[in-house]
């Protein structure tokens, strides 16, 4: 099928009997049997019924898409039993105007951004890890994949790379290649291990890092540069003020 245009702002499809709140967001009706293979997309489920819902969220399944992108729509008090742990629930009132309705997409967005990580971690913990490694060795990986999601959230990545960038920094690969990638899922995990070894010595990391990203491109490296030194500013000023 040929994939709707999506909103300009925010990568919501409506699937489903959209309110006229939501009309400014591609909506497709839920008898659909296929949906855009857009991997950065979220999906905002408006059914009617259990029955309908529960269809849509099989199709979603088999579609690979991951729960933490779904979000499901329904009235004051509204509750499913359908509903997985990852998946987003908005409310949505027959008084909503267009921009009250926006205001709580965008905060539940961020819920679920946020739901990424917990998401990638469960995954991970299903499918084997951390078995056959050390406490300390797995340890690591999550304080590495935490820090990582950090820096997608900041750099308001797309979903598909924020979670390639977590499942990088779980399995651990490429800790100490010759040089640095330019694809972020792999930088990212690679960054945030270098700031963790140096969290205490900001100045150590600003001089380790010019080594490691010296072969990135100019606003690769500039970019990257800044958001780490935004989300450990307050861990680092209190070193600086110290020294």
């Amino acid at each position: 099928m040929e994939k709707p245009a999506k909103n300009t702002r925010l990568p919501i499809l409506v699937l489903g009997h959209a309110p006229a709140a939501l009309s400014p967001f591609a909506c497709i009706p839920l008898s659909e049997t296929s949906f855009p293979s857009d991997p950065d997309l979220y999906f905002l489920l408006c059914a009617r019924e259990e029955t309908e819902l529960r269809a849509a969220l099989e199709a979603l399944a088999q579609a690979s898409v991951p729960a933490d992108q779904i979000i499901i729509a329904g009235g004051e008090g509204f509750f499913s039993r359908t509903v997985e742990p990852f998946t987003g629930l908005l409310e949505i009132l027959a008084s909503d105007s267009t921009e009250e309705l926006r205001h709580r997409l965008v905060a539940r967005l961020e819920t679920q951004r946020h739901r990424k990580l917990t998401q990638e971690i469960e995954t991970a913990r299903n499918a084997g890890l951390p078995s056959g490694l050390k406490a300390e060795d797995w340890t690591l990986r999550l304080e590495i994949a935490h820090l990582t999601h950090g820096f997608c959230c900041a750099l308001e990545l797309p979903a598909s790379v924020h979670g390639l960038a977590i499942r990088s920094a779980l399995r651990g690969e490429n800790t100490d290649p010759a040089c640095w990638p330019t694809e972020l899922a792999e930088l990212l995990p690679l960054c945030a291990r270098l700031a963790l070894q140096h969290w205490q010595t900001p100045t150590l990391f600003r001089e380790e890092f010019r080594k490691q990203a010296g072969s990135l491109p100019f606003r690769l490296r500039t970019d990257l540069r800044n958001v780490v030194e935004r989300c450990l500013e307050s861990i680092w000023k209190g070193f600086e003020n110290a020294s």
